[in-house]
């Protein structure tokens, strides 16, 4: 039986991480090693990964200076000793039949992906819609030419966001020195998924959702500065230029939901701004990628363009008089 390392990367998660550890330990496969980096946590979570440890060998701690959620990712990947790894947050919990519906379907991909489900304030299950094998090009590329969306096959294609909930070959990973971007502030998750598939072969899909996702409603607000922006957007573009070199096709769905959602985090911090030299400067920066939005924003419609446009090229409307 293969061995599944398991990378939970823990920063102050007292009130879940027993749940999500117990979910570990009760699993159907027992050929596991799990992970847990805390990152430099300030409440009892160190001391509940570490008395988790002297319970069970399989089970390893790795405490560290707060750095981020990629930065321990990384850690416990560089430490991984499996055939697979997979990733678990550390106030999530996998049903009991979660490795095994995964390990089952790993002969001959380098890839398993399975569904999940979200819990808390939100109920919805987002699931493979069929169990199936890839292993072509046309059929990789358009299954990740895809944006957020509530029908069946967007929820197919959306699991790609997240790196957990899937199993990944360790061989591919170190060969191709595959980690997450620590310096990225979001969609750092969808960069290193998209990395990872980009040096695949085969993938197997699972029709399954036994990964548990907490949400809690307004829990994530994130935003980004102009630099951020420039940043992100040329860290995803590099990302996905080469996914589209290896499956030998544009990912222009993909592109311009990532174009859309980075430029949104802006405008939101934008429109935030409370000193209108501070809104100049911060759109100056902005010119430096704004080629980068020029496609996404034309094939929108009137409205939302100028509901994009006025505060980008408006600054005096839109400051002094249109967001009163």
């Amino acid at each position: 039986m293969d061995k599944i390392s398991i990378v939970v990367p823990v920063y102050n998660s007292e009130r879940y991480l027993g749940k999500c550890v117990e979910g570990v330990i009760t699993q159907t496969y027992q050929n596991w090693e799990l992970i847990l980096v805390d990152d430099g946590s300030v409440d009892k979570s160190a001391a509940i990964c570490d008395e988790y440890a002297a319970q069970d060998l399989r089970i390893k701690v790795f405490h560290k200076k707060n750095g981020g959620v990629s930065s321990a990712r990384n850690r416990g990947m560089d430490n991984a000793t499996g055939k697979w790894v997979t990733f678990l947050d550390s106030d999530d919990y996998y049903d009991s039949e979660f490795l095994e519906g995964l390990i089952s379907r790993t002969q001959g991909a380098d890839l398993v992906v399975g569904g999940f489900r979200w819990f808390g304030d939100y109920d919805v299950n987002w699931y493979i819609s069929q169990t199936r094998y890839l292993q072509t090009k046309e059929e990789i590329g358009n299954l990740l030419n895809f944006e957020y969306g509530d029908s069946d096959e967007m929820k197919e294609k959306s699991v790609f966001l997240y790196p957990w909930g899937k199993l990944y070959k360790m061989d591919i990973i170190r060969n191709n020195n595959i980690h997450f971007n620590e310096n990225m502030k979001v969609a750092e998750d969808l960069c290193f998924v998209l990395s990872f598939v980009t040096h695949i072969k085969s993938l197997s899909l699972v029709e399954s959702n036994h990964y548990n996702y907490l949400v809690i409603k307004g829990r994530q607000d994130y935003m980004l500065n102009a630099e951020q922006l420039s940043f992100h957007i040329r860290g995803f573009n590099e990302t996905i230029s080469g996914l589209e070199d290896a499956v030998g096709m544009r990912l222009g769905v993909t592109r311009r939901f990532m174009e859309r959602t980075f430029l949104n985090m802006f405008l939101k911090r934008l429109k935030r701004s409370k000193d209108f030299n501070i809104y100049r400067m911060e759109l100056k920066e902005y010119e430096k990628s704004a080629r980068f939005f020029e496609s996404y924003i034309s094939c929108e419609s009137l409205l939302e363009r100028l509901k994009i446009c006025v505060p980008l090229y408006l600054p005096r409307l839109y400051f002094f008089i249109l967001r009163k």
